[in-house]
């Protein structure tokens, strides 16, 4: 990183300390090793950025889109294929409580009182991943799982499941704990909230 540091600054004409490193390190950051020779190559284009640190932050701006678009690639796809899953087992658990109805008064209180971490198959394999698990109990658990029959519309269902999916991906992924960083994040989760 600090190799790569010192040729932008050369590169560019940059002069000054390690505020300016610490500076030029905060938007290069999420830039693999790998993409540095291709980052060089960019920067080193034409711009129309008068100020070079501009040009170093628009060109890492650039490449750090293009990390979240691959890490955030696939979440509708991931949020439809769990939304089937929970009204799968709702179907499945709603049957369950039907023939049961003698010991299983109210399905409410059966969906609520299930603990979906654990909750496991006849074969004793767990039913919902860790995720599957995290996202059905920021939608509301059991209670939601239980009126998951009554949405009107899934699409808003599969919507609040991918935003749950993709804060998840962000936080795993992209939120270093740097306060410019910090601040790209919650941009992009004011889109995704």
């Amino acid at each position: 990183m600090k190799n790569l540091i010192a040729d932008i600054k050369e590169k560019l004409g940059i002069t000054g300390g390690q505020f300016i490193d610490a500076e030029i390190e905060s938007y290069v950051e999420s830039i693999s090793p790998d993409e540095y020779l291709d980052f060089f190559k960019a920067l080193s284009g034409e711009h129309n950025f008068s100020k070079p640190m501009d040009r170093v932050a628009n060109v890492a701006a650039q490449f750090a889109n293009k990390k979240e678009q691959l890490i955030l690639a696939g979440t509708f796809e991931q949020a439809k294929a769990m939304y089937d899953k929970f009204y799968n087992r709702c179907s499945l658990m709603l049957d369950y409580c039907r023939e049961n109805r003698e010991t299983i008064p109210s399905d409410r209180a059966f969906f609520e009182a299930q603990d979906y971490k654990t909750l496991a198959d006849v074969n004793g394999q767990k039913i919902f991943s860790k995720q599957e698990a995290y996202v059905l109990n920021e939608l509301g658990g059991g209670s939601w799982l239980c009126d998951i029959r009554f949405l009107a519309n899934s699409a808003v269902a599969i919507d609040k499941i991918e935003n749950i999916i993709k804060r998840g991906k962000i936080t795993k992924y992209l939120n270093t704990g740097n306060a410019i960083t910090d601040k790209r994040v919650s941009k992009m989760l004011q889109g995704v909230a």
